[in-house]
């Protein structure tokens, strides 16, 4: 997915919005060019390096905010 698009969401509260904006840009410059992590990352592979290197290879990087997002807190109210 070298120069594609990295779509990068909270799943509590944005996973809808990042899932249709991911659909529309994979329509648009193809889907394997549009890097969700539901999507994107196999089973048994390294999730967290593959975050790293598709991130290091894409061309942009969409962040997607949600509502909750100033409020966001670990379980543990962190």
């Amino acid at each position: 997915m070298p120069g594609g698009v990295f779509v990068s969401y909270r799943r509590d509260d944005a996973s809808h919005v990042a899932g249709r904006m991911a659909d529309a840009l994979g329509a648009r410059i193809g889907r394997e060019n549009v890097f969700v992590d539901v999507d994107s990352v196999a089973p048994g592979e390294d999730f967290v390096r593959k975050i790293e290197t598709t991130i290091r290879g894409s061309e942009t990087f969409l962040a997607v905010i949600g509502t909750g997002w100033l409020s966001a807190a670990t379980p543990q109210g962190q």
